[in-house]
């Protein structure tokens, strides 16, 4: 068996310092800072500061239960080590740089038994146990309505609903909670399609920890109608795709330059999706 040699040349993950020294000075079990060092591998390790992954594809990474990796990234965002959204494979998830906010007097543990009773114990809390349950009726009739053939007055209910849900989630990643009603109309006038705000919420999770956002106690943080009225998602966007390595080396995708032989540590060596002659 041919012996490992790992050059920084394939690929490595840069990281602060200061980020480092936080995390290895922090009391983490060993679930959390796998799950940690899991994200740092898909976010940082590919020059990103969020990535969108699934519960499972983590789990492979570092060798956990998907549903131990459930609980842990709920336990991580809980305490503010990161951030965490819903996405489209899963969760968009990175991490929080500003590590004097992490909070480890929130650690809290989760057991659900085969009956559906769950436990929560929490640092300093007495244990606390309550039982979940659900019982459906559904009464045998001669018509039935499905989602197609909904009565008018009900269909306008579920979109109702379905708005008012993808606002919350929307709300609850802003970080500034300023006129709440101007935002609710201003989202209403663009009705997101569910991609659409997935777009929306890794934006803000993006913008989060930009310079604008953080200078200042995020004093110059727009209102979030302002930010809807003027699509500030497509500038984050933009801003994201501008700094891309691929780009930067004047190609397409990602795919095209590492076919090309273009990695993210060679990629000084192109100019225009072609390497530079010597």
């Amino acid at each position: 068996m041919a012996a490992s040699s790992p050059q920084l040349e394939d690929g490595h993950i840069r990281i602060a310092n200061e980020l480092y020294d936080a995390i290895l000075a922090n009391p983490f079990t060993g679930r959390q800072l796998k799950v940690l060092m899991a994200i740092l591998r898909k976010t940082y390790g590919y020059g990103k500061k969020v990535d969108d992954m699934s519960a499972s594809q983590i789990g492979e990474l570092c060798g956990l239960n998907r549903t131990h990796v459930t609980a842990t990234l709920n336990q991580l965002a809980d305490m503010n080590i990161i951030t965490k959204i819903a996405g489209v494979y899963g969760s968009i998830v990175g991490i929080n740089k500003d590590h004097k906010s992490w909070n480890f007097d929130r650690t809290e543990s989760v057991q659900v038994d085969q009956i559906g009773t769950r436990t929560k114990s929490v640092q300093g809390v007495p244990k606390l146990s309550f039982a979940s349950t659900e019982s459906v009726q559904v009464d045998r009739t001669k018509s039935v309505h499905t989602k197609d053939n909904l009565p008018k007055d009900n269909k306008q209910k579920e979109n109702t609903c379905a708005n008012a849900d993808a606002f919350a989630r929307f709300w609850a990643a802003y970080p500034k909670k300023k006129s709440k009603g101007q935002a609710e109309k201003a989202f209403a006038k663009i009705k997101p399609s569910e991609q659409l705000l997935v777009a929306m919420l890794a934006a803000i999770g993006q913008a989060k920890t930009s310079k604008d956002w953080t200078k200042d106690a995020g004093q110059y943080i727009p209102h979030p109608a302002t930010w809807l009225n003027a699509k500030g998602w497509e500038d984050g966007m933009a801003a994201e795709t501008s700094t891309e390595w691929w780009h930067q080396a004047g190609f397409d995708s990602e795919v095209s330059a590492r076919n090309d032989g273009c990695t993210q540590f060679t990629c000084g060596q192109f100019e225009n999706g072609k390497r530079r002659v010597a």
